[in-house]
């Protein structure tokens, strides 16, 4: 999870951003006892699916999808595929374009097969789907 001071605007507290929500480090740290967090919060975004992910805040958010890869929210289908394709310099997943607007990548590190739905005019991640292998 990415952490922020909660009284610092970040770029996305404005932006009307379906499933957003923070997570709140005085309830995190109340649950956990993870005093650290006070005075923190954590953006997160769940999909349709029901998929939930933690977003690094940037120029323009970055999904943390699995440990090797943070993937774009703002792109089309092959704006992301040329971006991950760029950020896979170690080769720890595999990326397949699927139809006009899907990329199905492939986590070598956790076996797991991830199916990412785009909508290509809004230029936006509409749903993540997990498989295993």
């Amino acid at each position: 999870m990415s952490w922020y001071k909660k009284e610092v605007r970040i770029g996305i507290d404005t932006q009307p951003i379906e499933g957003l929500f923070f997570v709140y480090g005085a309830i995190f740290a109340k649950l956990t006892g993870q005093n650290w967090a006070a005075e923190l919060k954590s953006p997160r975004i769940v999909f349709p699916s029901g998929l939930e992910r933690s977003l690094f805040v940037s120029e323009s958010p970055l999904i943390q999808l699995f440990n090797s890869l943070d993937l774009p929210l703002f792109e089309t289908r092959d704006e992301a595929y040329i971006t991950v394709m760029g950020w896979n310099e170690d080769g720890c997943f595999t990326v397949f374009k699927e139809g006009d607007d899907q990329l199905e990548l492939w986590d070598h590190e956790t076996e797991t097969i991830y199916r990412v739905i785009y909508d290509n005019k809004t230029r936006r991640v509409r749903d993540i789907f997990v498989y295993a292998l």
